[in-house]
């Protein structure tokens, strides 16, 4: 999981500076009833963001023996008149079957609290400003810890929930409620969850016949299956004497909460 946590925060302070940065570029042209706006952004370097991981294996194996046993008996001749004999073959069969299964299920849950004001002042912008490439910062490389590349869009999120709105105008005010709403530290929080689920499986079903004994194909003899469920809830808002306000609080409950119960359903399934 360590290596999933690292990855994922150093996303997040990636998407997050990025977004500040773009702000600052754009604030000089961001102009209305002729008067220069500024930047729009200022109020996010006082938020913070509680990110959640929560990784669940299942595991299931199931071991389903069955056989038949055949009993072959002389050909029964049956005569009738004015008519041919008749043959009927005759044999006796008898199924046994036999069931195991074992399931084991563990969780792990890992909670991680990033304060933006760590990395958005002066000097750290400056600093991330002089290692972007074409006015983009190096993306972060899980390869180095061993891991795929997880595509949790959280940049293109974060850019939807505070950047995009106040490009395209797509709802009235609305970074500017944010900033508000921040100043205010009233009940303001915004999430962006992710979920992965990676499922290796494999059974085996030999068959064969003989005259007197035949194996049963009804089911997989032998099957084992492990599912691995990687959750990550990112939760954004301001912070009230270092930590998060009680409704970002609340917002990431109430994500935890439906995120056991879909895992609940699904291991059922």
């Amino acid at each position: 999981m360590q290596d999933l946590v690292d990855y994922v925060a150093c996303d997040v302070k990636r998407s997050v500076t990025q977004a500040l940065l773009d702000d600052q570029r754009t604030a000089p042209y961001r102009i209305a009833n002729g008067a220069q706006q500024g930047q729009k952004l200022d109020w996010l370097k006082s938020w913070a963001a509680q990110i959640t991981f929560t990784l669940t294996v299942d595991e299931k194996s199931q071991l389903n023996p069955g056989v038949a046993l055949n009993q072959i008996y002389p050909t029964a001749i049956t005569t009738f008149a004015n008519h041919p004999p008749v043959g009927t073959g005759q044999s006796f069969a008898m199924a046994l079957a036999g069931a195991y299964s074992r399931q084991a299920t563990r969780k792990e849950t890992l909670s991680l609290y990033m304060s933006f004001e760590d990395f958005s002042d002066t000097k750290h912008l400056n600093e991330a400003r002089q290692a972007e490439v074409n006015y983009q910062l190096p993306a972060c490389n899980p390869d180095e810890n061993g891991i795929s590349k997880p595509d949790i869009k959280f940049m293109e999120w974060l850019y939807d929930a505070v950047i995009g709105t106040e490009i395209d105008h797509g709802v009235i005010n609305y970074t500017d409620a944010l900033e508000n709403a921040a100043k205010a530290a009233k009940k303001d929080a915004i999430s962006h969850e992710v979920t992965f689920v990676v499922i290796y499986g494999a059974n085996a079903t030999p068959t064969w016949k003989l005259v007197n004994f035949s194996g049963s194909t009804t089911s997989p003899l032998v099957g084992a299956q492990r599912t691995n469920t990687q959750d990550v809830i990112i939760t954004l808002g301001p912070t009230q004497k270092g930590t998060l306000s009680v409704a970002a609080q609340n917002t990431t409950l109430a994500s935890q909460i439906g995120l056991s119960v879909a895992n609940a359903i699904r291991t059922t399934q």
